[in-house]
């Protein structure tokens, strides 16, 4: 379920941004969720608990909007902040706080819509606390939230339950087997393969990616992007651009499989140092043995 909360010290506001938010999640209909209205800085710091999506009036006693945002960021809060203000002076300062985006009072329909089409793709995105385990042929997902603990028996793993139910399953251990397991990667679609990446810390680079296969995966972009926010991705422009990637050197990059000193050194792979220290802020998808990347 959804967590979300609009500071706003004006009910009218408060109950017309719930209203755009209740419309837009009825066109989804994907996803329960709850809103909490706060009508100062000070209520929703006294709170306690983090939400996943925070609206966010920068026009209020104190502790105004801004310096909510920044309490709430030396907290270690990690929601998602949308302000929305008819100050249009306050946009750089959004970004000291890592917001996802900044809105304009009165509030436009279109504008609102595609700030959520962003948010929701954050809030999908965000790690999910659940294993996949394999046993035998089968898969099966097990939530973190349900399970007491692991036991470790020889190369068997029991994950126990708090229904009581103890899930089996055989342990991985490339030591043990001496060879890894043969496994291959292609990057079918760029642009959400990159959007679905974490970052350690603050950038923004662009690059170009080659494809000799997937045409549309032939483009110029610009990543940008926090730790709290994930990747931004922007059309780039060659003009800007930091280095070339090959789409099966990318793959090596994102999957853990190589540094980026390693894809260097691979055919159609250049890149400026600078686009090198970028990338390395990039937190790759998993620690996997990658045989081929295509």
């Amino acid at each position: 379920m959804l967590e979300i909360a609009i500071c706003d010290d004006e009910p009218v506001m408060r109950k017309e941004i719930s209203r755009h938010f209740s419309d837009y999640m009825a066109k989804r209909q994907d996803m329960d969720y709850r809103i909490r209205g706060f009508e100062s800085g000070k209520q929703l710091l006294a709170w306690g608990h983090d939400f996943d999506l925070i609206f966010l009036d920068i026009q209020m006693e104190q502790p105004d909007g801004m310096e909510t945002a920044r309490r709430l960021r030396q907290r270690g809060s990690q929601s998602l902040l949308v302000f929305v203000t008819v100050l249009k002076e306050c946009v750089f300062d959004a970004f000291e706080v890592e917001a996802c985006d900044y809105l304009l009072k009165p509030l436009d329909t279109g504008h609102f819509e595609r700030t959520m089409e962003r948010v929701y793709e954050r809030i999908r995105q965000k790690p999910a606390k659940r294993l996949l385990v394999q046993r035998g042929n089968q898969s099966q997902v097990v939530l973190l939230s349900e399970s007491v603990y692991c036991e470790v028996q020889g190369r068997k793993i029991y994950i126990h339950q708090k229904n009581g139910e103890i899930i089996d399953c055989r342990g991985y251990f490339p030591e043990e087997d001496g060879e890894r397991p043969k496994i291959m990667v292609r990057i079918v679609d760029v642009r959400r393969m990159l959007m679905s990446l974490r970052l350690r810390s603050l950038m923004g680079v662009c690059f170009c990616v080659t494809d000799p296969v997937v045409e549309e995966n032939n483009r110029c972009v610009t990543l940008t992007g926090t730790e709290f926010s994930g990747v931004m991705l922007m059309d780039g422009k060659a003009e800007n651009s930091e280095g070339t990637i090959s789409v099966a050197a990318l793959a090596s990059l994102v999957f853990g499989a190589k540094t980026t000193e390693d894809v260097c050194m691979e055919d159609g792979v250049v890149m400026t140092e600078r686009l090198k220290s970028e990338l390395k802020k990039v937190i790759p998808l998993s620690g996997i043995y990658l045989n081929e990347a295509v």
